[in-house]
């Protein structure tokens, strides 16, 4: 589970960004509009509160069967230790290609 968090935080940046494109009617881009000038209010209230928990779930179930091929508890725990530093990796390698530009808009 602790190999989730990274994407539970990085998921919060783009529901972020989800709910400020339900609000403008485009998807925000650099400059347009700086994320502090938007609402505190924006619509689609629970993405905020349900979507990274969902992303933490959802991470946690599809690595259940890889961890759960271990046989011993010493390779289930090794594996469980690895997979951290390898998602840390994947959302540092999404934040610095930024597919979407929602790291630019939101620094800003």
């Amino acid at each position: 589970m602790v190999s989730a968090l990274p994407f539970a935080l990085l998921s919060s940046l783009y529901f972020f960004a989800v709910r400020a494109a339900f609000y403008l009617g485009h998807w925000p881009y650099y400059g347009h509009p700086d994320p502090k000038d938007l609402p505190p209010d924006l619509p689609c209230e629970w993405l905020k509160y349900a979507g990274p928990p969902a992303v933490l779930a959802l991470q946690v179930v599809a690595s259940r069967p890889l961890v759960g091929r271990c046989r011993d508890y010493g390779g289930r725990l090794l594996l469980a230790f690895a997979m951290f530093p390898a998602s840390l990796m994947l959302c540092f390698a999404l934040l610095v290609s930024d597919p979407v530009g929602v790291l630019d808009w939101f620094m800003d």
